[in-house]
């Protein structure tokens, strides 16, 4: 069970790349069907379908960044380090 805000975050950006990577092979899954043998105009919403599949579910800010699991982590260490030095500077004084 989920304990407290830090893990549920976590666990939401875990979620979220999780579905990202598998937003990615949805579109050669439906290749892989019977599509030839279906009615025209299931074919061509099958079709419509897979055309928007080839476009990876992403995240953004603002809709300018892109987030991805290699950004997240470096975000990640960057405030790590940035409230590391903050705490190590209000110890001192």
């Amino acid at each position: 069970m989920i304990k407290n805000e830090e893990e549920k975050r976590s666990f939401s950006v875990l979620r979220f790349f999780v579905i990202y990577s598998q937003s990615t092979s949805l579109s050669d899954a439906m290749y892989d069907l019977d599509w030839y043998d279906i009615p025209v105009q299931d074919a061509r919403l099958l079709l419509i379908f897979m055309s928007r599949a080839q476009k990876p579910l992403v995240l953004t800010a603002g809709r300018f960044y892109v987030f991805s699991l290699k950004s997240f982590m470096d975000v990640s260490r960057l405030l790590y380090r940035c409230c590391e030095s903050f705490c190590r500077k209000s110890v001192k004084c």
